[in-house]
């Protein structure tokens, strides 16, 4: 059991007749030390014990009116009592200080003398480090209790976070009044319980509970000595977890990865032990000393990924070649950014194999994993994936991607006989085909890269479904040029998409608000131009309409213009001309109706635009 030895010593402490010194309780912060002291000695409902934080405290005076509060709110009325009736005595002392509503001389000595006739034997003082007063002040207070009254005083510190110029003063006092220090080791098995008040009951709370061994381990091999890190990590977790659809708790290795994996994150994150970079290097190979094929690369490693996967055997701290329950994006959304939506969390999920039926792999994910086929099945899959190809049928530009790097994968081990640039050269050709058959697919609109072009192309990989590969010089020649086909096929079309979306907000203009609303997963227009190549004319009856019929729709409406028109909105540079022209054209069809219809359109537009 952890603290069991530090349990001993405080057990003795607290039956020890005449100490004469203090019991120092040190450790970082969040491991537990105030837990620890709660929990055995029950302060809170226990009359013998009084606690005091000393949290903030500058002055004598500020000590004195602490002490006093924590006398009056301690367990037991006759304490109270006493405490109020000895506070009623020194009314007529002159102060500037107020304590439950009467004036005291919160420095007077007499009110220190006074107030130690109603304290317990055993006093804790917590927050000794957070003093905003000179640690040899401090310590001549409590040497008061420690040497004058006999008392048993019980300090809670983390001494390394004294501030740089007390920490000689606080090492001087320390030999004079301090008998002896335990160390206090996070006690996860006594902490878990009341976590469970902070996590909101649903799903995530129920497999958590399920899984505490899981949580004990994850923690225990990060090494992490602040408590504080797990709870957060525990509720991020819970939340993640309530947002993922059911089903995929039936697949209780991958789910087991999946939340093994965002704690041990979620907590190296949280204590500073990686960044945002390290965690979009996951996904990256060469972060941790190798390349795809095993090649050392020292000069781009990452020591603290190096080293999380190490402590962390069962986690994806490192993206396997096969993918990850928890990718590189979803991972790095969560924990920065603290926030994803049900629907962008399950999409990820759902694009992860390792939440499939083997049996129901498509043809591509069997390529992925050329290496456990037999070979005459392997033959017999490429032969049925070139004959796909050549005849425009793979338009799916992630599924026509991953083919290509597990192709490309086979080369580099000389498994076929061309060669990496004939191989290269023909997938060009397997675009330029597409694009000839009008079958290459448009890319979104998203404003997130990683969901344009329906495969993600960041963070140093390129993915999609779950698996991955990194581009060098040679591959990223077919990406790019398949990207940028999609590209001009997107941009061919947006004059009909214009339209379309015209089409939409004349019949259902609450559906029109959604494409202009940031999304992460739908191809949606929040942060790309499409507005300036829309009919003003017609845009502006519409809109007009709504300022008579639909008030709410209306302002909704003028928001989402006003924020896209904005400076620092560079993406939608080229809609600003027309929402400026868009107002005016509101106005002079207003006031071509009635002239108090052009004066309630004015007043609308300079107060809403």
């Amino acid at each position: 059991m952890p603290n069991s030895i530090a349990t001993q010593i405080l057990n003795d402490y607290l039956v020890t007749p005449d100490p004469r010194y203090a019991l120092l309780i040190n450790a970082p912060w969040g491991a537990g030390k105030t837990a620890f002291i709660k929990h055995q000695t029950k302060y809170e409902t226990d009359r013998k014990f009084l606690y005091l934080s000393l949290f903030g405290i500058d002055s004598v005076e500020a000590f004195n009116e602490a002490l006093l509060a924590a006398i009056i709110n301690s367990p037991g009325n006759e304490t109270v009592k006493t405490a109020r009736q000895f506070g009623e005595k020194l009314k007529d002392i002159a102060s500037s200080s107020h304590v439950m509503g009467f004036s005291i001389n919160l420095s007077s000595l007499s009110l220190l003398e006074g107030l130690k006739k109603y304290l317990p034997h055993n006093l804790i003082f917590d927050d000794l480090e957070r003093i905003s007063m000179p640690q040899t002040t401090m310590s001549g207070l409590l040497n008061q209790f420690i040497e004058h009254d006999k008392r048993r005083v019980i300090l809670i510190a983390n001494t390394d976070g004294i501030v740089e110029g007390e920490k000689e003063a606080f090492d001087t006092t320390k030999e004079k009044r301090i008998g002896q220090t335990i160390e206090i080791l996070p006690d996860v098995e006594a902490v878990l319980q009341s976590f469970w008040v902070d996590i909101p009951s649903g799903r995530g709370k129920i497999y958590l509970r399920e899984h505490q061994d899981l949580i004990k381990e994850v923690f225990g091999q990060g090494g992490h000595k602040n408590l504080r890190l797990l709870r957060y990590a525990m509720r991020a977790t819970a939340a993640l977890l309530d947002k993922t659809g059911e089903r995929f708790f039936a697949f209780e290795r991958a789910f087991e990865t999946l939340v093994r994996t965002f704690l041990a994150l979620h907590m190296a994150y949280g204590g500073g032990l990686i960044g945002k970079d390290e965690l979009r290097d996951r996904g990256n190979s060469k972060a941790f000393g190798e390349s795809m094929l095993g090649k050392a690369t020292p000069e781009d490693a990452v020591p603290s990924l190096i080293a999380l996967e190490i402590a962390h055997p069962e986690c994806d701290i490192r993206i396997p070649s096969n993918g990850s329950p928890l990718n590189v994006d979803l991972g790095w959304t969560l924990i920065t950014q603290g926030y994803a939506s049900a629907e962008l969390i399950n999409q990820h999920l759902d694009q992860s194999h390792h939440f499939r039926d083997r049996l129901d792999d498509p043809n591509w994910i069997k390529l992925f994993n050329w290496e456990c086929q037999p070979i005459n099945e392997l033959t017999g899959l490429l032969e049925q994936l070139t004959a796909k190809l050549q005849a425009n049928e793979i338009t799916n530009p992630g599924e026509f991607i991953q083919i290509y790097g597990a192709i490309d994968f086979l080369v580099r081990l000389d498994g076929l006989e061309e060669t990496r640039e004939e191989l290269a050269e023909r997938f060009i050709g397997y675009i330029d085909s597409l694009v000839a058959a009008k079958k290459i697919r448009p890319r979104s609109p998203s404003s997130r890269w990683s969901n344009r072009h329906v495969f993600a192309h960041d963070m140093g990989r390129v993915s999609y479904g779950g698996y991955s590969f990194e581009p060098d010089e040679i591959t990223s020649k077919v990406v790019e040029r398949l990207k940028e086909e999609m590209d001009a096929a997107y941009n061919a079309n947006l004059s009909n998409s214009a339209s379309a979306l015209l089409d939409t907000f004349e019949t259902t203009p609450e559906a029109f608000l959604n494409q202009l609303d940031y999304s992460q997963i739908d191809a949606k227009y929040a942060s790309a131009p499409i507005l300036h190549l829309v009919d003003k004319d017609r845009f502006a009856e519409r809109f007009l309409d709504l300022i008579q019929t639909d008030r709410e729709t209306a302002m909704q409406l003028a928001e989402r213009l006003k924020s896209r028109r904005q400076e620092d909105r560079i993406e939608l540079k080229d809609e600003r001309g027309w929402i400026n022209d868009l107002e005016e054209i509101l106005q002079t069809k207003a006031s071509a109706r009635s002239k108090l219809g052009g004066a309630q359109v004015k007043f609308f537009v300079r107060q809403r635009l």
